[in-house]
C-alpha cells in the first residue's frame, strides 16, 4: 500500500471481514474459482481502477502508519495513562 500498488486477496479466510471496508479499498479473488481453472472477473485490468485503489491505499498509510502518527498515538497512550485512564487506540 505505501508503494500505491492495490491490495489484491482471496476471499477465503478471515480477509474479507477483516479488511473489506472504505477504509480498507482492495480486490478479491475467489479461491474456488482459482482451483477450478476459470479466471475471476479482473477489476485491474481498468487502469483508472488501479490507480484509485492504490493513492487510497497510499493515502491510508500516510494517515494511519507514519511515524509522526506512531509517535503522536505513543504520546497520546502515555498522556492517558498518567492521568489515570486507559490508553486508546487512535
Amino acid at each position: 500500500m505505501s508503494c500505491a500498488v492495490p491490495v489484491v486477496a482471496t476471499t477465503g479466510g478471515a480477509l474479507p471481514r477483516w479488511w473489506a471496508s472504505a477504509e480498507r479499498p482492495g480486490c478479491w479473488s475467489s479461491p474456488t474459482t482459482r482451483r477450478a481453472g476459470r479466471r475471476d472477473p479482473a477489476p485491474l485490468d481498468d487502469e483508472g481502477l488501479r490507480d484509485r485503489l492504490g493513492a487510497a491505499g497510499r493515502e491510508r498509510v500516510i494517515e494511519r502508519f507514519t511515524w509522526q502518527v506512531t509517535a503522536r498515538g505513543t504520546a497520546a497512550c502515555y498522556d492517558a495513562i498518567l492521568a489515570g485512564g486507559p490508553c486508546r487506540r487512535q
